[in-house]
């Protein structure tokens, strides 16, 4: 259970994954950090409309310090963040599975990619072709480990992030033209909540949900060998 944990929390949480990922992820730092920007765009924009309307007047707020928070505040916080996810969810999952792009590599090269025992005996005896067959377990493995998109849908994913960044920004600049330094400020400050609600809340509670279907499937797996 510890172990899936830390592999999810390296894989799987959005932010610390930037900083430390998986060797073996085809998941790159580049697209984590991508995702990471769609994210913070999408939710200026969504907390933009928010404090777009003229409501947040009507709540009353706790004043710590400088910063002054409203009720409204941390109500936008909350509701951008969940607001914002399926979208950030899409775009993590076509990144996750598609496949990176083979170069003009045989159907020989792939198969001894999968099965390491192949490798080991074709180059021992180069030219003895391989066999006709692969075994049922290992062929099950490789069949599953083939689910996954078509390595162009990484371009459809860098242009998904694209349109997102790019729309977002031209967004949370218009509606910034009609606020104030007021409005402004507590956009600013739902932003920063919003930020460590994913950081601390959201992320962990994906990574604990996918650790817990991780053993589950583990559990399955054992019982019906």
């Amino acid at each position: 259970m510890h172990e899936h944990t830390q592999k999810n929390m390296y894989d799987d949480h959005m932010w610390f994954s930037v900083a430390k990922r998986p060797n073996k992820s085809n998941f790159t730092r580049v697209q984590r950090l991508c995702c990471c920007m769609a994210l913070l765009f999408l939710s200026m924009v969504v907390n933009a409309m928010w404090f777009g309307k003229d409501e947040e007047s009507s709540y009353p707020s706790l004043k710590i310090g400088p910063v002054e928070l409203s009720y409204f505040t941390f109500y936008v916080s909350i509701a951008g963040s969940l607001i914002v996810l399926p979208p950030t969810l899409l775009i993590i999952e076509i990144f996750r599975r598609s496949k990176q792009r083979m170069v003009q590599k045989d159907e020989t090269l792939a198969v001894l990619v999968e099965d390491p025992f192949l490798a080991a005996g074709y180059t021992k005896h180069p030219r003895q072709p391989l066999p006709d067959t692969v075994p049922t377990h290992n062929h099950q493995k490789a069949k599953k480990k083939t689910r996954r998109l078509p390595w162009w849908f990484i371009i459809v994913g860098y242009i998904l992030v694209f349109a997102t960044v790019s729309l977002c920004g031209i967004m949370c600049i218009f509606y910034s033209l009609e606020w104030g330094k007021q409005k402004a400020n507590e956009w600013l400050l739902a932003m920063f909540l919003g930020f460590f609600q994913s950081l601390l809340i959201i992320q962990p509670v994906k990574v604990n949900t996918n650790t817990n279907n991780t053993t589950c499937q583990d559990k399955i797996q054992v019982l019906i060998i």
